[in-house]
């Protein structure tokens, strides 16, 4: 299994973007920004965590970098909360997360479980990736 959250950081450095550690709630987070746009990624512990805690997280983003997210201009348009755990989830909590990704309210919305690999993350992280091919 990979350290999802430093492996995140690394993926999306290599992607072009300008990374940064901190941390929310005592819980550490990603922040991310490019030319077109800004996010935050989280890794939860469980898929029960996540699916509990993953609103509340984004508020709590939202919050504190309001004032910066108010200067960004347009990249205020493309903000991204990117949810994620190394853990395995069962089929229910599966469509769960996916549901997440569905909720157009506040911020685009990437969510995955089950990273035990480099690939595994990358394939969550298409949607903000530079366009791959195989």
């Amino acid at each position: 299994m990979i350290d999802v959250l430093s492996t995140m950081q690394g993926v999306l450095r290599e992607a072009g973007f300008t990374t940064r550690l901190t941390s929310i709630d005592r819980s550490p987070i990603v922040c991310f920004e490019d030319d077109a746009l800004m996010g935050f990624g989280c890794v939860f512990e469980d898929p029960g965590g996540l699916l509990t805690r993953w609103k509340a997280t984004e508020m709590a983003l939202l919050t504190r970098y309001a004032a910066s997210l108010r200067i960004a201009g347009e990249k205020a348009w493309n903000v991204y909360c990117v949810f994620l755990c190394g853990s395995v989830a069962d089929s229910i909590q599966n469509r769960q997360v996916r549901w997440i990704e569905e909720d157009l309210e506040r911020t685009r919305k990437i969510a995955g479980c089950g990273l035990a690999s480099r690939e595994d993350l990358v394939r969550v992280l298409l949607p903000l990736l530079p366009l791959q091919y195989q």
